[in-house]
């Protein structure tokens, strides 16, 4: 009888394929499901067990698990973030984002703003709006203060 060191390897088998188990006495036939699913448990946040390799991971040879940059999402093609989903963020003007992904707004006093009110602006109802000014409003530009709000110009 050949011994399991004897056989060839196998890397993939279904999982519906037949195993017979025999010791000295009997023997038993179980699935190869049934069989990795008495032996390994999946991972859980206390067990190591089974770590499934999900999208944008990769394993090497020697089964070091790592980012696969080939397979990650360029921020070009995630949707727009909204209200309700995170999606694609975009930094902008005195934001800075460090490379564990902490967000920061720049502890610079000086903020710069447009000077200028260059298309239709509506404030909302039962809004206060600033500005620091002088502020210029373009030609043919409105801008609409709703009820209950008010608009002050520093």
């Amino acid at each position: 009888m050949a011994k399991i060191i004897d056989l060839a390897s196998v890397t993939k088998v279904a999982d519906n394929s037949v195993l017979v188990v025999t010791d000295n006495q009997s023997s038993k036939r179980i699935t190869f499901a049934d069989f990795k699913s008495s032996l390994v448990k999946p991972a859980s946040k206390t067990t190591a067990g089974v770590v499934k390799v999900g999208k944008g991971l990769q394993i090497d040879q020697s089964g070091v698990l790592s980012l696969n940059p080939a397979a990650l999402v360029a921020p070009a093609d995630l949707p727009p973030a909204t209200d309700a989903d995170l999606g694609a963020i975009r930094v902008g003007s005195g934001l800075s984002v460090t490379v564990d992904g902490t967000l920061s707004v720049s502890s610079n006093p000086i903020v710069e703003r447009d000077s200028v009110v260059s298309s239709n602006y509506t404030i909302s109802n039962n809004k206060i709006a600033t500005s620091v000014g002088p502020i210029t409003i373009g030609a043919s530009v409105t801008v609409e203060i709703s009820r209950q709000s008010t608009w002050v110009i520093f």
